[in-house]
């Protein structure tokens, strides 16, 4: 062996060459040490799925997304998934999410960034319609004819209901 190091290059120059030749990977960063985390700028509510609402599904979804050096939300990923569209909604909803960039050294940079996105059932309040209050005598009657074995006499009932109608100002709120 001649003018060379074991295992390099036929024609290499001895001690090597330091180029700046390689790729540049530039994949997203973790935020931690000097890398800052992305702050919220707009967020956006998701869309309660209607078959999710009637279910009564509650809960949250995380998501591990990319959120680039302009702020955008891009390649979500769901980590914690919920049923009824619930997941897919929080990741239509958090791609229109926008961001103040992660940066490294005061520089803009990629990064991956976890997101929860809570989906909660408020209290929901129905139109009920119209609420007839009677007396408080007149319901105790009422509650003492139904507990007899009278009760389950059709007519009886029928006067029952006769009587309940024919209650003088009964108080009526509506809903």
């Amino acid at each position: 062996m001649e003018g060379g190091v074991l295992g390099g290059v036929v024609g290499g120059v001895v001690g090597g060459v330091i180029t700046d030749t390689a790729p540049k990977i530039e994949a997203p960063l973790r935020v931690g040490g000097d890398v800052k985390a992305p702050t919220i700028i707009t967020k956006v509510e998701p869309q309660y799925p209607e078959v999710a609402r009637k279910a009564r599904i509650s809960g949250i979804v995380i998501v591990e997304c990319t959120i680039n050096k302009n702020g955008d939300v891009t390649d979500v990923h769901v980590l914690k998934p919920l049923p009824f569209g619930l997941d897919q909604a929080a990741v239509e909803a958090v791609r229109r999410w926008k961001f103040r960039p992660g940066t490294l050294n005061g520089q803009p940079v990629d990064v991956l960034f976890n997101l929860t996105v809570n989906f909660k059932l408020g209290l929901e309040v129905a139109k009920l319609g119209t609420l007839i209050l009677y007396p408080p005598e007149l319901i105790a009657s009422v509650v003492a004819v139904i507990a007899s074995k009278e009760s389950r006499d059709v007519v009886h009932n029928i006067e029952v209901l006769d009587r309940i109608a024919a209650t003088p100002a009964p108080i009526k709120l509506t809903m």
